[in-house]
C-alpha cells in the first residue's frame, strides 16, 4: 500500500486533542483528578475491520498507477546505473541526449507521483473519513460509558520516544477495537468503494 497503511493513524491523531478536551471538560469542573485513558491510533488501522477493509480496497483501486510509478523509479534506476558506466565512453551529443532522455523519464516520474497523490487523497476524503469520524465518535462514547474523563492519544509519544511510563489497563485500545468491531461488522470480502474514474 503505497500511501495509506503508513500514514492514515495521522486521522484519528489530530482529533483526539480534542477528543481529550471535550471528555474532560464537564469533569474539569467538578473535580481534581480525572480518569485518563489512552489509545494507540496507529493500531485502528489495521486493528479496525471496517477501516482496514476500505483502505485496501483504496489501495487496489490505485494499484496500476502505483505499479506504473514503481515501474518508472526502476527504469530511472537502471538508466542512472548505465549512463554512470557508460558516460566515459559516449562522445559528449549522446552522453547530452542521455541525460535529457533521463530528466525527462525523471519529470514524467514526478509527475504521475504528485498526480496519483492528488487523487488518492480525494478519494480517502470520500471513502475513509466518515470511518474515521464514526471511529472518533464511537470512542468517545466507549470512553464515557467507561468512566474515562480524558482519552490521549499514544501515538505521538510513542513516535517521539517521550512515553517514559504507562501503567497497566490505562490503554484502552485492544478492548475499543474489539468492541468496535462487534458493534460494527464487515463483511469478508471488502467491495466496499466504487472504482475511480480513470
Amino acid at each position: 500500500m503505497l500511501f495509506c497503511m503508513r500514514k492514515n493513524h495521522v486521522f484519528f491523531t489530530l482529533c483526539f486533542a480534542i477528543l481529550g478536551f471535550f471528555l474532560g471538560s464537564d469533569y474539569a469542573l467538578a473535580q481534581s483528578e480525572p480518569k485518563i485513558a489512552f489509545v494507540d491510533s496507529r493500531a485502528f488501522v489495521s486493528g479496525i475491520n471496517e477501516f482496514r477493509q476500505q483502505a485496501e480496497t483504496l489501495d487496489r483501486e490505485f494499484k496500476p498507477q502505483t505499479d506504473k510509478i514503481q515501474q518508472l523509479v526502476e527504469q530511472i534506476q537502471i538508466n542512472e546505473e548505465v549512463l554512470k558506466r557508460t558516460a566515459a565512453e559516449l562522445l559528449p551529443d549522446a552522453r547530452q541526449r542521455k541525460i535529457d532522455e533521463l530528466e525527462k523519464q525523471k519529470l514524467t516520474y514526478n509527475r504521475s507521483l504528485e498526480d496519483t497523490k492528488e487523487a488518492y487523497a480525494k478519494r480517502q476524503e470520500v471513502i475513509l473519513d466518515p470511518i474515521r469520524d464514526k471511529v472518533i465518535k464511537a470512542l468517545t462514547a466507549y470512553a464515557k460509558d467507561h468512566g474515562a474523563d480524558v482519552v490521549l492519544d499514544l501515538a505521538p509519544s510513542v513516535q517521539s520516544g517521550s512515553l517514559a511510563y504507562m501503567a497497566p489497563g490505562v490503554d484502552i485500545t485492544d478492548e475499543f477495537i474489539k468492541f468496535y468491531n462487534q458493534t460494527n461488522p464487515v463483511a469478508a470480502t471488502g467491495a466496499g468503494a466504487s472504482p475511480a474514474k480513470k
